[in-house]
């Protein structure tokens, strides 16, 4: 019988070259946005995508969505 080992993986949060430093696994990664708006305005518009694995960490990414004129 194998025996499974339960790790918890680092998580980092990016908006181009920005890093943003994880405030805690008790929050999801829309909580993290949400942590870090007040502080960064041009993360208002800012939606979460990802995560994407690069090797142990999972990548999160801030992204602005483009507005169009209608």
């Amino acid at each position: 019988m194998s025996e499974v080992i339960e790790i918890e993986a680092r998580r980092e949060f990016r908006m181009g070259a920005v890093k943003f430093p994880d405030p805690g696994s008790d929050y999801n990664p829309e909580q993290v946005l949400e942590f870090y708006r007040p502080n960064f305005p041009y993360l208002q518009g800012a939606v979460v995508e990802g995560p994407v694995v690069e090797g142990d960490v999972l990548v999160f990414t801030f992204v602005v969505r483009a507005k169009s004129k209608g």
